[in-house]
């Protein structure tokens, strides 16, 4: 008996399973993860110092920063195929620069080409994802996109320092490995429609009904308010607990499976909100985060040990997770120039992100060890009160356009 062809239908169902824009983006997430964790150890192998350590991480942020500033306004004019391809490409020469960089110069000008690079693969590649989306089919594309870059952080930097240890050039082929085949995978994905819809909304399998353009209004700066302020805590927590658990006898290893705690947390909240549509435009499940996410910095101030310090991190990266996808959705949805729109979100994760990270040093060193979170604290605090404000002022212009 002869054995039934296999369907053209499934076969290009497992295409777009192996081969997805998704891909990509773990693959460029885990590069970035080793390469991040790794950086500093080279910079102590070209005789740095602490300090040049703490600025590597401000120089890439900052260039990021700058690169978002600089790409932005012209990501949607472009197709994001072309841009995302050269980006991963001008990547991977950056992360060929840091392997082999021969002294200190070279290799903070090589991260702060990397930082800047990623401004030109983040936004058009967000935009890109969610193009032709709205409602329930936008959301569980945003929840792949957020689970597939964060366990890209999450597996990179064990393999990156697992790889370091036995060879320290391992790290930057394998990276480099990584984002030749998202080049791969970019090339045979064929390119969306970037032509402007002539109704207003989104190319493809969109649904008007979907679009809520007058609660979007409202969710939309408050979202944005939480995530700007939400990336201060991970700032804080990312630079300065490291103080914290050297005072406190943490060692290393332990160390980087608290921070372990974080990512997972974040990764396992992206995991379940992609997955339901049901916390859109909740405004109740969007404060408790930020207030249980002021609770988890405030007990940062009575941990003693790393399990304590790592549960208030769980707490804190589901927390992050809500306010971080309530962002990415509210901020792009009805949205026409996706990737432009996708590069606020960037900038003010990267901006929240400096603000924790430097803030948060310069407290931390002029004031007290813990000083950094009760003051963090009151920022999430006031960033609330704002929240209430912009609410009352809408339903108060509301009520005033009725009458």
């Amino acid at each position: 008996m002869a054995l039934q062809p296999i369907h053209t239908s499934v076969l290009l169902r497992w295409q777009q399973r192996l081969v997805s824009l998704y891909v990509p983006v773990l693959l460029n997430a885990t590069c970035a993860g080793m390469t991040l964790l790794v950086v500093p150890f080279e910079i102590h192998r070209l005789g740095g110092s602490p300090a040049d350590i703490g600025a590597a991480g401000g120089i890439w942020t900052g260039a990021y920063v700058l690169g978002l500033l600089v790409f932005g306004r012209r990501v949607d004019r472009l197709d994001p195929r072309l841009l995302v391809r050269a980006a991963l490409g001008l990547i991977a020469t950056m992360v060929l620069l840091i392997g082999f960089a021969p002294n200190l110069l070279v290799l903070f000008l090589a991260n702060a080409g990397y930082g800047m690079l990623s401004g030109l693969f983040w936004p058009p590649i967000m935009g890109w994802i969610s193009t032709g989306h709205e409602g329930p089919s936008l959301n569980r594309r945003l929840g792949r996109f957020n689970l597939s870059w964060s366990t890209g952080m999450v597996i990179g930097p064990p393999i990156g320092g697992a790889l370091y240890e036995l060879d320290r050039v391992l790290p930057f082929y394998c990276g480099i490995a990584a984002l030749v085949l998202g080049m791969v995978v970019i090339t045979v994905i064929r390119s969306p429609d970037t032509s402007p819809p002539s109704d207003g909304l989104p190319n493809g399998n969109n649904n008007a009904d979907d679009v809520d353009v007058e609660r979007n209004a409202v969710f939309r700066p408050i979202a944005r308010i939480a995530h700007l302020l939400s990336y201060v805590a991970v700032g804080v927590f990312r630079f300065q607990l490291p103080s914290l658990a050297l005072h406190m006898g943490i060692g290393a290893s332990r160390f980087g499976g608290v921070m372990m705690c974080l990512s997972i947390a974040m990764a396992l909240a992206f995991y379940v909100l992609g997955r339901t549509h049901r916390w859109h435009y909740r405004l109740s499940g969007l404060l408790a985060a930020q207030v249980a996410l002021i609770g988890s910095v405030v007990a940062l101030l009575w941990v003693h040990t790393a399990w304590q310090m790592g549960l208030c991190l769980i707490v804190g990266g589901v927390c992050v997770g809500l306010i971080y996808s309530s962002d990415l959705y509210y901020g792009v949805s009805g949205g026409v120039k996706r990737a432009r729109l996708m590069a606020v979100h960037e900038l003010l994760l990267s901006i929240g992100f400096v603000i924790g990270s430097f803030g948060g040093g310069w407290v931390t060193g002029h004031i007290a060890l813990r000083a950094a979170y009760p003051i963090c604290a009151t920022l999430l605090a006031a960033g609330m009160l704002i929240q209430v404000a912009v609410l009352l002022r809408r339903r108060t212009a509301r009520q005033n356009a009725r009458r």
